[in-house]
């Protein structure tokens, strides 16, 4: 069982990006902070490894290294160790030596904090792809050589839903050698009110979805706060390389108390009127008698 101290400790931020040019060296951080409630003085590590996604949901990978993860072995840490009390935090300080004959397009790494050791990390006893407060993603891209080719494959929401809440599927397609970003935005009006939900539409603080360059990505967004029976418009807009898809459409809501409701109204409808017919019969059979 893990202790409060294991479950405490924070890298921030979750994720950043470098432009960087071959033979130059860059200076980054990251902040490693122990929880204010923690029960004692944090000992951490601080590893590079190489970052790279697989399969349309975009399931981790921090073992496999290729000619786009090289950017691992380009990062040095200045105090990769260290110890924090309970409610303090500290910087990691790293530079990025970019070598000279570095190829051109996107380069991943991720910065990964723990207290166990990176063989921990490594035997995968710790799920990377769900800790997401254990790693900083770095994003860069190298100039020279780059190919920015991608669309959006696939863009559709439901028009019924059983509960408050659904999701809608984005597809994202990046053919090109480096990552892209793609902004999404959604508003959720009452149909018959026409009250305003929610919107988050014109917030440019909202974070950009990164698509990894060579892949396909299956986005699930979730529609939360619908309400619990009713009709609302929603609309969803995606940007993406230039590209633009609009949904809007109404979404239905209806709970499954609510078509055992109908289920039954309209069974009882069907009873009476079968009794009905069988009693026309019944009245012509003894009128032929």
């Amino acid at each position: 069982m893990e202790s409060t101290i294991t479950n405490s400790f924070t890298i921030t931020p979750m994720g950043q990006s470098f432009h960087l040019e071959a033979g130059k060296t860059y200076d980054g951080s990251v902040t490693v902070a122990n929880g204010q409630y923690s029960s004692g003085d944090l000992s951490y590590t601080v590893s590079i490894v190489p970052y790279g996604v697989t399969g349309e949901q975009y399931d981790v990978d921090i073992f496999t290294e290729a000619n786009q993860t090289q950017l691992s072995k380009w990062i040095k840490f200045k105090e990769p160790s260290g110890t924090i009390s309970p409610g303090q935090k500290t910087t990691v300080d790293f530079t990025i030596t970019v070598p000279a004959d570095a190829p051109g397009g996107g380069q991943y790494a991720a910065i990964v904090i723990d207290t166990e050791g990176l063989e921990k990390v490594k035997s995968n006893s710790i799920d990377i792809a769900q800790s997401y407060g254990l790693v900083s993603v770095i994003y860069a891209d190298v100039a020279g050589e780059t190919v920015h080719e991608g669309s959006i494959v696939k863009h559709e929401i439901p028009t019924i839903t059983t509960q408050p809440n659904t999701e809608s599927l984005i597809v994202f397609s990046n053919s090109g050698n480096v990552h892209e970003y793609a902004k999404v935005n959604l508003t959720i009006t009452d149909t018959f009110s026409g009250k305003v939900i929610f919107s988050n539409k014109g917030d440019e603080s909202l974070p950009s979805e990164v698509i990894m360059p060579g892949t396909t990505r299956a986005l699930f967004r979730q529609i939360e706060g619908l309400p619990g029976i009713g009709i609302v418009n929603v609309e969803e807009s995606v940007n993406y390389m230039g590209e633009s898809s609009v949904v809007s459409h109404q979404i239905f809501i209806i709970p499954f108390w609510f078509m055992a409701i109908v289920v039954f109204v309209l069974a009882g409808i069907g009873t009476l009127i079968t009794m009905k017919v069988r009693k026309r019969k019944q009245k012509k059979v003894d009128a032929q008698i």
